[in-house]
Order: C-alpha cells, then structure tokens, then sequence
C-alpha cells in the first residue's frame, strides 16, 4: 500500500477503499493526499460567485489550465456543478459527503470548512 502510510490509515480506510482506488480513480501512487488536499481545498471554496471565492480559487489554481483541468474533473466526478462557466460553481450532494471526509481527514483543519458537523 503506498501514499496512505501515515499515522491516520485507520481512520482513513474509508476514504482510501472508497474514494480513491475506486470511484474516482485515484492510484495510492507518490502521495494521493496532496491531491486529496487541493480537491478538499477547492471544495471548500463552493460556491465560487459568492463573496471573493472565485478570486481565491484563483490564488489556489492560478493559470486557465489548472482551472480548466481540475475543476473540470471535480465536476466530472459530480462534486461541483456549474451553469454556463466555472466561476458559477456550487458543490453537490456527493462533494458535500466527500468534502466532509476530507475535512475529517485533516484534524485540526475543520475550520476551512462551514458545512461539516
């Protein structure tokens, strides 16, 4: 098993099996977390037209690239869902569920997030 060695697999089993081998094809290759983290990041930003978030959106992915290739996928795997362009983007049902794990996930990082328990 490699990328979810850490202190944490325990209570990470879930999201490991779950989340990234299978839905959402993620490998355990080099370190999933980190991009388990950036997904979790910009979940947390949802939904983009209100307030300055799609302007931090912005900061976290900073070229159209980054924006068109990793909001693109959050929203393929029915995590965020848009109108006519990305910075209308508001989080679903299912980016609810997995960002609430996420947050899980990272102890002592819940703040970033106003919608989890």
């Amino acid at each position: 098993m490699t990328g979810f060695e850490t202190d944490h697999y325990e209570e990470t089993s879930w999201l490991h099996e779950n989340i990234c081998l299978n839905r959402h094809g993620f490998c355990g290759c080099m370190n999933p977390e980190e991009g388990w983290a950036l997904v979790r990041d910009v979940l947390a930003l949802a939904p983009f037209y209100e307030g300055d978030n799609w302007d931090k959106v912005k900061v976290l992915l900073p070229t159209m690239g980054m924006r068109q290739i990793v909001i693109g996928w959050i929203t393929n795997m029915d995590l965020l869902e848009h109108g006519g362009v990305f910075r209308c983007s508001w989080i679903t049902d299912s980016g609810i569920t997995l960002l609430c794990h996420l947050v899980d996930h990272w102890d002592g990082e819940s703040d970033i997030c106003d919608i989890c328990p």
